[in-house]
């Protein structure tokens, strides 16, 4: 499986959740760009399985210390949430 298929993009997202509660945050990291990028090419831009991955992302740029990246990614989440249940 390549990048382009969404199968690949779970499993990547795992991976870096794993990197990440093993203190490897930088991998993680990577893996999460990664995993948006590849389901932003798939999905879209605001879909909701991208919340997810999202949220990984922001968690890992505080684990490892970037506070303002994930202060910014998890406003960018809820935001999103947001004009996603307002749609419903």
């Amino acid at each position: 499986l390549g990048k382009e298929n969404y199968a690949w993009t779970l499993n990547a997202s795992l991976l870096a959740e794993l990197c990440t509660r093993l203190g490897r945050g930088k991998e993680a990291l990577d893996l999460y760009l990664q995993v948006i990028d590849a389901t932003t090419s798939i999905l879209g831009q605001e879909h909701p399985s991208s919340l997810p991955t999202l949220t990984g992302a922001s968690r890992c740029y505080r684990t490892i210390g970037w506070l303002k990246e994930a202060e910014a990614l998890g406003m960018q989440v809820l935001e999103t949430a947001k004009k996603l249940l307002l749609q419903e």
